[in-house]
């Protein structure tokens, strides 16, 4: 469901906020999802397993590694749960700077290997399947030496 819809929200429905901001002309994006009441014990597990694999996407970020293993480890993690058949095939996180979406792509094709100093937004995003709705947990990351630094904060 997007805005323009004129179906009004209802108990049981996800919902996802993306947004973000800019200062002094960089770009911010990151984005929460929940569910409206009580979620059922599947929005509550497919919640946790993008929360999980994000965690682990992040874990491998460091400088020389290239852009398709990000996706890879967040596919692989996917289908190790049963969750790949419901898995975006574009990408799983983008640049971000002076525009909200830039390169590097963290897509199965782009090998292209991460550098210090890079800004990403990882978002291993499930799309709408079952009902469910969507799944979006996304963060920002700043690609350091030993590994990514955090950026965004943890509200859950």
């Amino acid at each position: 469901m997007s805005p323009t819809d004129d179906r009004k929200l209802k108990q049981g429905d996800s919902v996802y906020l993306d947004g973000g901001g800019v200062l002094q002309g960089y770009n911010a994006d990151t984005c929460r999802m929940s569910v409206l009441g009580e979620p059922e014990a599947e929005h509550s597990a497919v919640y946790e397993t993008v929360k999980e694999t994000q965690r682990a996407m992040i874990d491998v970020i460091r400088p020389g590694i290239p852009c398709c293993e990000i996706y890879k480890t967040g596919r692989s993690l996917y289908k190790k749960e049963g969750l790949g058949y419901m898995v975006s095939t574009r990408s799983f996180g983008h640049g971000v700077g002076l525009n909200v979406h830039e390169m590097p792509d963290m897509s199965l094709e782009n090998d292209e290997p991460l550098q210090e100093g890079m800004v990403l937004s990882i978002e291993p995003w499930i799309i709408e399947r079952d009902g469910l709705g969507v799944f979006n947990y996304e963060d920002m990351v700043v690609v350091r030496k030993n590994g990514a630094e955090l950026l965004s904060e943890d509200f859950s």
